[in-house]
């Protein structure tokens, strides 16, 4: 491909070593709009040059070596970790789409989910240190705790 400088989409090293790396080395085979500027960077760079060589090296590798038939106990494995995912999925799925007597489920467990990240949030944000409270049943009963006197002070009137 001749480089045509007015169509000319720039583009460096790193981005040629992504696409030589995602897609090989032969351009036709790189995305549409960055293919002019790799082809133009290539005319010009020994360093893209390279890359792209040892891109082809390894794509005349991968096409000669032979395909080969996965076992079947392989082909059991990964369908059994589909499965596992896709009975997990079906679950959710199946939970979004459940109705309630007032509408989707996902409402109101939104609604449940925010009211308690709501609540745990202004519970830490309004907790009081102990010493700062004054009510003098709180106060005793620091106090108390403090001293070990638990037999003494909790007697029955």
């Amino acid at each position: 491909m001749k480089c045509d400088q007015g169509m000319e989409t720039e583009i460096g090293l790193d981005r040629l070593a992504v696409l030589v790396d995602a897609y090989g080395g032969r351009s036709e085979n790189w995305p549409e709009e960055e293919r002019q500027g790799a082809c133009c960077l290539l005319e010009r760079s020994a360093e893209a040059n390279r890359l792209r060589d040892a891109a082809l090296e390894l794509d005349r590798w991968l096409d000669g070596a032979p395909m080969v038939e996965p076992s079947a106990v392989l082909v059991r494995r990964i369908m059994d970790t589909v499965s596992d995912r896709t009975t997990w999925l079906d679950w959710v799925s199946r939970l979004a789409q459940m109705v309630w007597p007032f509408g989707p489920t996902w409402q109101p467990a939104t609604a449940l989910v925010v009211a308690g990240v709501l609540g745990v949030t202004f519970g830490v944000a309004t907790f009081d240190e102990p010493e700062a409270v004054t009510e003098d049943g709180m106060v005793v009963a620091e106090v108390m705790l403090d001293a070990d006197d638990w037999d003494d002070d909790w007697t029955e009137p």
